[in-house]
């Protein structure tokens, strides 16, 4: 008998495991909405900046920014 309820114990955990996993999965995804839905410039203009301004390399061999063509239009 103690064998039988041991198994239920650790089914119970686990299960509840599953649970909260779940719990946490969904209250990310709910505060990732309200973060976009709040500050949603500041996010589309890191994404926009991210795809269209490049690190380019100069003739010296440093780095800067390429401002000659930000929008990435040739």
């Amino acid at each position: 008998m103690d064998n039988i309820t041991k198994k239920r114990e650790e089914r119970k955990r686990e299960r509840w495991d599953l649970i909260l996993f779940i719990i946490l999965l969904i209250a990310i995804f709910i505060a990732w909405v309200i973060i976009d839905k709040k500050f949603p410039e500041q996010i589309r203009s890191r994404k926009y900046n991210d795809k269209y301004e490049s690190d380019v390399k100069t003739y010296d061999g440093s780095l800067h920014r390429n401002l000659a063509n930000p929008l990435g239009s040739e």
